[in-house]
This record gives structure tokens, C-alpha cells and sequence, in this order.
């Protein structure tokens, strides 16, 4: 069967997520599961925190237990076929601290890749692509990201950003969020010992102004606290299910003069950025395209593969990230196994549905931004809204 989701946007990163916490402060219920277990709207936590990631295009996890580890085992058996990740657990037998189990996690790890890292009890609801590419311009070994609480917290307390280096504060209210962007050369020379990460490690890394990172008004939440446990239904409901808007490519992203494919022809039509980066920044952004050149014939799909990654590159320089790209070659005009009536070529629809069921988003939060009749009728056909972008008249 033909994969109509073109598979160019994975993140060259790995991904920790630490899930070997014990969960004192709410142990009546981590006594029976671990913190990021804990189900809300009849799944688990760390589910939510797994998908949204897949979002932005993590696909290499590893999650970093102790405590329960054959839950997370049984998790993973249940989700598997909802998790489009390679999602693999690196079980610690003695309780290392975060520091330890990262140094354990990242001695097992073979490959040369970055690291994000992230708590299993906290949920982000942040731009990973913004921040990815902050970290990478700033070219510090260690990138962390600070959100506003007036409460202390065992995170870090007040800090404050200058110049985009993190310090410490005596008055500023801002906290470590527990997120963490971390070149693969940090820890290569530590050994493993249970050592904090927050205390003893970024302390001492800020303390020496080595720490890059910015501030975000964004949302989270970190369920360590039966306070926020009730604040969790609520929240999850608010932020995970993130608005969508569903791009046409030609005459709506790019110049089109007829079955472009050529790197050299590659023109962004910059009315439409500034009009995205306005009013749908915040927004999942796939790009959904007919592409009925590659089935007669007149390019093919390592070539339109190779034009859609000088385009998402192009749209990175502008700070417009893509999520998702779905295509459909065939048509009725096609040549061998492209000659069909295809269910995924606008206006039908079965990119669009296929895109929202495997990021678990809601149709209702959905738009369409397109330019010609079969984008109107393929957003008609959804019960979506549409948003017309006038056709560019070179």
C-alpha cells in the first residue's frame, strides 16, 4: 500500500523521558502507579506527553524507569499500535537521581545524536520546533527553557534570562521547567553515580554561565501534587487538543508554474507566511498537496522528496515549522500503478482524516488554507472551515 506521508521531518534527536520517580507526594496513588501512568480520560499520562512529541516529529524515546518498571512494559505492549515512535525503556536496578539515571541512560545509547530531556510527570505544552532550533542558533552545550510561578519549586528557583544566558536571581520569579535541550558531548566524560541533575549538575553549569535558554508564557503542568492531580482532566482537555491548519502547497506556500519540482524554481509566496506566522502560529501545520506530476510521469518521488526538503528548510529560516506533509500522486490520468481515483487526492479526503487520527487531533479545531475549488470542496466535504488564499498572480 502506497504511504501518502512523506516522511522527511524526523528530528535527528534522542529523547530521555525520566520515569523513574517514586511519587512520595502523592504516594496513596503512586503506591499502586507511577506518577506518569496516572490515567486521565481513560489513558495514561505519559501517553499525552508521547504523542504530542510524535507531533514534532520525535521518534527515538527511551524512557528511564525504577520504580514499576513492568507497568511501562505493559503500557507500551497496550499502545504500540497508537505510538508511532521507536519507544524503548532503560531500566535502572538501584535508584540513580535524575542526574544518574541520564549518565546510565546516555552510556547505553550508541548513536552521536542530541538529547531532549524531559520529566515522565510534567507536561509541556511548548513549541518543541521553536525551542529546537533556539538551541541549536545559541550553540551552548545545554539549553533550558523558564516559566513564570510565583511558588518555589524543587526545580530551580529564580532565575532569569540576560542576553539569553541563564542565571541566578535573588528577586526574579522564573523556574527550570524541567526541559531540557543537551549536546551529545555534556556527559561523556561522568561517570554513573546517583546524583542529581537539577542540583548538582545545571546549578553548577549556571553558576559558570554555560546555560542558554528562554523564557515561555506557554502552558504546563507537573502532576507531582495531589492539587494539581485535580487541576489535570481540565488541563489536558485545554491544551493537548491543539488547533490545526491543514496548507495547499502550490499557489498557496509556493509559486506554481505548472508541476514544479525543480529546486531552482522554488519561489515562497511571502504574503502567505506573514498571514500563517500571524494568525496560526501557535497552530499543527500539515501540508496536505496533489501531486499528479509524479503519476504522469514528469518527475518522480525522490525528486519531489528532494524539493520538499529545500522547502521545509526555507520555511525553518522563517520560523514556520511543518508537522506533517501528506500527498497523493495518482490520477485517473496516471501512468501504471499511479492510474487510479484515489481517496487521498483532494478534494477527497482521507489525508486529512488519516493526519488527525494519528496525531489525536480534533476535526473540529481544524482549517483548511487553500487557494482553487477542490481545496474548497475537500474542506466542505470535512465540515471544516476553509480559508481562501487568493491565487498569486506573477
Amino acid at each position: 500500500m502506497f504511504d501518502h506521508n512523506l516522511k522527511i521531518l524526523e528530528k535527528k534527536t534522542n529523547v530521555l523521558i525520566l520515569c523513574g520517580g517514586i511519587g512520595n507526594r502523592i504516594k496513596r496513588i503512586t503506591k499502586k502507579i507511577p506518577k506518569p501512568l496516572i490515567n486521565v480520560n481513560r489513558k495514561p499520562f505519559l501517553f499525552y506527553i508521547l504523542k504530542n512529541l510524535e507531533r514534532y516529529n520525535y521518534k527515538k524515546i527511551y524512557l528511564l524507569t525504577h520504580y514499576k518498571d513492568n507497568k511501562f512494559k505493559e503500557f507500551l505492549i497496550k499502545y504500540k499500535n497508537r505510538l508511532h515512535q521507536n519507544i524503548k525503556i532503560i531500566h535502572e536496578n538501584k535508584k540513580l537521581d535524575t542526574g544518574g539515571s541520564i549518565l546510565h541512560a546516555i552510556k547505553k545509547i550508541k548513536n552521536k545524536l542530541d538529547f531532549l530531556i524531559l520529566n515522565g510527570d510534567t507536561y509541556h505544552n511548548f513549541n518543541f520546533d521553536f525551542f529546537n532550533k533556539r538551541f541549536y542558533n545559541l550553540k551552548k552545550k545545554i539549553f533550558l527553557i523558564l516559566v513564570r510561578n510565583d511558588k518555589q519549586s524543587y526545580k530551580l528557583n529564580s532565575l532569569y534570562i540576560k542576553k539569553n544566558i541563564v542565571y541566578h536571581s535573588q528577586s526574579k520569579k522564573f523556574i527550570n521547567s524541567g526541559c531540557y535541550f543537551v549536546k551529545n558531548t555534556l556527559f561523556k566524560r561522568n561517570k554513573i553515580k546517583k546524583i542529581s541533575f537539577e542540583k548538582e549538575i545545571l546549578n553548577k553549569l549556571i553558576t559558570q554561565k554555560k546555560v542558554g535558554g528562554m523564557i515561555s508564557n506557554d502552558s504546563y503542568l507537573d502532576i507531582g501534587s495531589y492539587r494539581s492531580l485535580n487541576k489535570l482532566k481540565t488541563f489536558i482537555d485545554k491544551n493537548f487538543f491543539k488547533k490545526v491548519l491543514f496548507i495547499d502547497r502550490d499557489n498557496t506556500l509556493i509559486e506554481d508554474d505548472g508541476y514544479t519540482y525543480k529546486i531552482n524554481k522554488l519561489k515562497l509566496i511571502n504574503s502567505t507566511l506573514k498571514l500563517i506566522n500571524k494568525k496560526y502560529k501557535n497552530y499543527i501545520k500539515i501540508i496536505i498537496t496533489n501531486q499528479s506530476g509524479i503519476g504522469r510521469g514528469y518527475y518522480n518521488v525522490q525528486q519531489f522528496k528532494k524539493f520538499m526538503m529545500k522547502l521545509i528548510d526555507a520555511l525553518n529560516k522563517k520560523e514556520l515549522f511543518i508537522n506533517a506533509i501528506y500527498f497523493c500522486p495518482h490520477h485517473t490520468q496516471g501512468k501504471k500503478l499511479y492510474k487510479k481515483n484515489c481517496n487521498y487526492r483532494k478534494p477527497n479526503i482521507m489525508s486529512f482524516l488519516e493526519s488527525l487520527k494519528k496525531f489525536n487531533l480534533r476535526k473540529k479545531e481544524s482549517i483548511f488554507l487553500g487557494n482553487s475549488n477542490e481545496d474548497f470542496e475537500a474542506a466542505y466535504k470535512l465540515k471544516i472551515k476553509f480559508s481562501l488564499k487568493k491565487i498569486y498572480n506573477p
